[in-house]
């Protein structure tokens, strides 16, 4: 047992303890979709508007439930609460979370402006209003499809940020590495994991490859202010480019307003390159404006802990 955890303590190690919230949860992710797709949607049938509502109302509560579950592996392996992992939400926490979204849009419309200027993208705002009949089933249909994405941010921003970056990088920050060399590997550790999470889910590797590039600009925002305010906005704000790609929700679609006219590798990474480095240009303006300063927060590496085992607090990993 000893392999399994600290010196001196009782805690697990925290490699373990980054990556089991985030195993137990896709399990139950994955568990619980199929659970939902074999009762409600059997091969050559067609839902009716009940079933497609109960499928969305569960898919929330499956959302709800493995949030919860995570935080609380998390706080009974790690003996910390749950504001501790980057939950402490308060007027900063709220502002940080707005200027993400501001920052996230401001970079996916240059992104697309420079797509369009360049032929790589074309955007057709009338073709998506077209489909709007009725304007206030169309509301509600976006505030579900915008709480919907929001339950998603929030388990990914907890589990990947929140919790697994931080223990890995408390881990490696333990053994005597400089916050540098502690950071630098558990990101890209918990940038591989993000990204191998969306495989699965998608059943796409390419989709995988983009979501831990994307993850890139959740994780610097993490770790400039060592809370989840500004990597949750970042990614809350990704919902106006989920949009413009059209949606269906309660039975409510929108046609895609954006189109991908030139559908190449190389197009495709001038324009998300593009989008990336204009966010992450944001988000360390943003940290300066801010903080006064730019710099990885000390919370990332070493987290308060208001639990912590008595024995010891060192990790060994």
């Amino acid at each position: 047992m000893s392999v399994l955890r600290e010196s001196n303590s009782t805690r697990l190690r925290a490699s373990l303890r980054g990556v089991l919230p985030a195993a137990v949860t896709l399990l139950v992710l994955l568990a619980g979709r199929a659970a939902i797709q074999t009762v409600f949607e059997p091969a050559g049938t067609a839902l009716s508007a009940a079933e497609t509502v109960s499928i969305r109302v569960l898919l929330f509560a499956l959302y709800v439930a493995t949030i919860g579950i995570a935080l609380r592996i998390a706080t009974t392996l790690d003996r910390r609460r749950y504001a501790e992992f980057g939950l402490s939400v308060d007027a900063a926490w709220l502002g940080n979370f707005a200027a993400g979204t501001v920052i996230s849009a401001a970079g996916i419309a240059l992104s697309l402006w420079w797509g369009v200027a360049r032929g790589h993208r074309a955007v057709d705002l009338s073709s998506a209003a077209s489909g709007v009949d009725e304007p206030l089933l169309v509301a509600v249909a976006l505030l579900a499809f915008a709480l919907y994405f929001l339950l998603g941010n929030v388990y990914e921003e907890v589990v990947y940020r929140g919790i697994m970056l931080q223990n890995f990088a408390e881990g490696l920050s333990a053994r005597g590495r400089s916050p540098a060399w502690a950071v630098v590997p558990a990101t890209a550790g918990s940038l591989l994991l993000f990204g191998a999470y969306h495989v699965p889910l998608r059943g796409n590797v390419v989709v995988g490859v983009d979501a831990a590039m994307v993850g890139v600009t959740f994780a610097l925002a993490y770790l400039l202010t060592g809370d989840l305010g500004l990597p949750l906005g970042v990614h809350f704000g990704r919902m106006s480019l989920e949009l413009l790609s059209g949606f269906e929700m309660l039975g409510v679609e929108l046609t895609a307003a954006l189109t991908i006219a030139r559908n190449t590798l190389p197009a495709n990474l001038e324009v998300r390159l593009l989008e990336l480095g204009c966010v992450c240009l944001l988000v360390v303006a943003w940290a300066y404006l801010t903080e006064g300063h730019v710099g990885v927060a000390k919370d990332v590496y070493e987290p308060t802990r208001g639990d912590v085992d008595a024995r010891g607090d060192a990790a060994d990993d």
